[in-house]
Parts: C-alpha cells; structure tokens; sequence
C-alpha cells in the first residue's frame, strides 16, 4: 500500500522510516512525540515460531543425541521475557528522559514486544549428547539469533503510534557453546535494540513539531 509517490504505509496506517537503523520501522505521521514521557512494557511474548519458510538445522542422532532439540521449554521463554524486562530498566535509567511505569496515562506509550524466531548454533544444552558426558564441549561461531517485534501504542487511546522489527544476533566470536554465554548474548542483543530504541524514540521527540 502506498501513500504519495514515496511513503509506504502499513496496514496499520504507518508510514515506512527510511533508512531505518533497524531492520524495519513504520509511525505514524503527525504524532506529537512531546507529551510521552512515560513507558510501559505490557506484554513480552517470547515463543519458538519461525516463518512459513524456516527449515530447521539437521539434528544428528549419533553426535547430538536423540533426544536433542533447537526449540527452547517454556521455563526458558519465561525466563527470557523476565531477561527483557532487566535489560530495559538497566537501559532505561533514570539519567533517561524516559520513566517505565506499570500503569498507563496519557503521557504513556504502552509497549508490546515479540520475541521470536529463534535460531539457536547449536541445540539445547542440556538436551545434547554432549551434557552427560565428561568433558563433552560443543563450540559454535555464536549462540544463534533472534527476532525482537514491537509495537507502541498511546496509553489511553489505545491507538498504534509506531511499529519495528530487528533479527538480532550477538558478534561471531568462536566459543563454547554453553547457557552462560548463552544467555550473555541474548543480554547483549536485548541492550543493543533497547539502546537503538531508546535513541529512536528520543530522536523522534525531539523532532515533533
């Protein structure tokens, strides 16, 4: 859908960013930035979905075990949402000129974040051959991938004021693969978009006529 002979607008009537620094962004056009000050993380989904087109790594019963698999327990998503929250309150600190509050007024943009499509290097620690085994090591480039989606909305309205979506990925760094440095990468991926995010929003405050 177009809007002009330039602008492409969503279906949620947003209008594309340009050479966003993430991978994709829309908002929407006329939003007095200016009256938010306040933040509210509502929801964060983390799920196992990919996309129609995914086709999972190859497990090999002989090296990885039979038992081995690349989807994350629901433990894991839990705690990866609570990881998220974290990360925010770190990135979003009160030097910031944004507040993150737990109930919505209309100085609150109210967001919602997806984490998903989760590529892992290697699979699940603890369901590898390798676990049980002394001195089993797997070492991959890095822990793997994931798909940070947000959506912002006014806190009284209700109304989408902005949407992003970014395939995050910790640095190549050849190492052992193991929950530790797992969940050190994510971290990284998390503060590295919470960071991008932050300095988008306070860019697009700033510049509100």
């Amino acid at each position: 859908m177009q809007s002009g002979p330039d602008k492409e607008v969503n279906e949620a009537g947003l209008t594309r960013v340009d050479n966003s620094v993430l991978d994709l962004s829309y908002i929407r056009e006329d939003t007095d930035w200016r009256q938010y000050h306040k933040l509210m993380f509502a929801q964060i989904n983390v799920n196992n979905d990919h996309p129609d087109d995914y086709r999972p790594p190859r497990i090999d019963p002989l090296t990885d075990g039979p038992n081995a698999t690349y989807d994350l327990d629901d433990q894991t998503l839990r705690k990866m949402g609570e990881e998220f929250i974290e990360v925010a309150y770190r990135v979003f600190n009160e030097d910031q000129p944004f507040e993150i509050v737990t109930v919505a007024d209309a100085n609150t943009l109210v967001i919602n974040v997806v984490i998903t499509d989760i590529r892992l290097a290697a699979p699940v620690e603890k369901s590898r051959r390798s676990y049980n085994s002394i001195g089993g090591t797997t070492y991959t480039e890095s822990s793997g991938s994931l798909v940070i989606a947000a959506s912002v909305k006014d806190g009284v309205s209700g109304e989408i004021l902005a949407q992003a979506l970014d395939r995050g990925a910790a640095i190549d760094q050849w190492k052992q693969n193991t929950q530790v440095f797992n969940w050190g990468d994510m971290r990284t991926i998390y503060r590295n978009w919470l960071t991008t995010f932050k300095n988008g929003l306070m860019r697009v405050t700033a510049g509100s006529n």
